[in-house]
């Protein structure tokens, strides 16, 4: 990180300045992007200092498996490396892919999408945890019980 007064920007391994401290804030880099703030509304940058997307967002989060969460007007969406919203800002909450999956919450319930934003599950889970082995423990009127990726019940 660069600072200077109350702006903030970026270096790289040698030192040298990749991101103009013009910045209300900057993010560490994932998967050679880092969010910054702008304006009170947040974008994406490379690690050349190249800006990726428009600073449109109210909140952001890092990339993991190449695609990285983004709110605007109240919602949830994902975008790709090169700053496509590649699933339309739709979900009430969002959370990072791990395994090409993703834990999302719509009309107050969970499900499960994958990277082009179908489902998996639908959400009609009152909980629905991280993957662990290809299998999810997942909350439905009350009972708890375990699913594979496609939702079928296991036990």
């Amino acid at each position: 990180m660069l600072f200077r007064s109350t702006l903030y920007g970026a270096i790289n391994e040698s030192g040298d300045e990749i991101i103009a401290p013009i910045y209300e804030a900057v993010w560490l880099f994932s998967e050679g992007k880092t969010g910054v703030c702008k304006g009170g509304k947040w974008g994406f940058m490379d690690s050349s200092g190249k800006q990726i997307t428009e600073f449109k967002y109210n909140e952001i989060w890092h990339f993991c498996e190449g695609l990285a969460r983004v709110k605007i007007k109240g919602k949830w969406g994902y975008i790709n490396s090169d700053g496509e919203e590649v699933i339309p800002p739709k979900y009430d909450a969002a959370f990072d892919f791990k395994s090409a999956t993703a834990v999302v919450k719509m009309g107050g319930l969970y499900g499960l999408i994958d990277k082009i934003g179908s489902w998996l599950l639908p959400p009609e889970y009152e909980m629905v945890e991280s993957c662990i082995n290809g299998a999810r423990k997942v909350k439905k009127d009350g009972r708890y019980f375990v699913v594979d990726g496609l939702g079928r019940r296991l036990l």
